[in-house]
């Protein structure tokens, strides 16, 4: 994918950042950052399907993040509309169903900062958002969009000059883990332990500072999609 031409530019990339592939491997969903899109792909022959840009719902700015979560109506996808600080939930057809980050102000924890990684839990019920230059990881409800909790590198490690970038999340829900460009190395939330591992020079586990309730995030985040 990505070195073809069909005469609409559909098949040919511009810094593509993330790929993401549903849960069936029927549909992979690509963050065209430089083409400010997402592209979708069969999971099979590589086809191309279709495009979400603007024209839809929507009008992506530079897209870095993109995740999928499998739901009865179909695949759910999770867009870090970089650009314009938002997090974008689209059903398989484009059509938004929310945005999170559209708080009313820089003190409000649903406001990002340009948000370059998006993942989603079902199991947990949450949704993880890198929110990059204000250096720390927000969760919200993966069914209300409401905000949970944040984790941050604690101040008392070498890390703590935390930019998070990539995410990801173990099946079970419990274990995130996150690119740290300005650190070169990648961490590892582990929420049920409330510990802090880190893959780069060894330190100590650290707990996790400003984790609100995560020790209770199995119990409260109760729900079906």
């Amino acid at each position: 994918m990505g070195n073809l031409s069909d005469g609409t530019n559909n098949t040919n990339f511009n810094i593509p950042s993330c790929v993401a592939v549903s849960a069936d491997g029927n549909r992979i969903y690509v963050a065209d950052h430089g083409n400010h899109c997402i592209k979708m792909f069969d999971g099979k022959t590589l086809a191309f399907i279709g495009i979400f840009e603007y024209g839809f719902d929507i009008h992506f700015n530079s897209p870095s993040g993109v995740a999928v979560l499998s739901t009865a109506e179909g695949d759910r996808i999770y867009v870090a509309d970089t650009g314009n600080n938002l997090v974008h939930i689209l059903s398989k057809d484009g059509i938004c169903i929310n945005t999170l980050g559209n708080g009313s102000d820089e003190t409000d924890n649903t406001v990002f900062n340009s948000p370059r990684g998006v993942a989603v839990s079902a199991n947990m019920g949450i949704i993880y958002v890198s929110d990059t230059d204000k250096n720390r990881i927000q969760m919200f409800n993966v069914i209300t969009g409401a905000f949970i909790g944040t984790l941050i590198i604690p101040s008392n490690t070498p890390y703590a000059k935390f930019s998070p970038r990539e995410i990801s999340v173990s099946y079970t829900g419990d274990r995130i883990y996150v690119a740290d460009a300005n650190n070169s190395g990648v961490h590892i939330f582990e929420l049920n332990q409330q510990v802090l591992k880190s893959m780069m020079a060894p330190i100590p586990n650290e707990p996790i500072a400003n984790a609100n309730n995560v020790d209770n995030l199995a119990n409260m985040m109760k729900g079906t999609l």
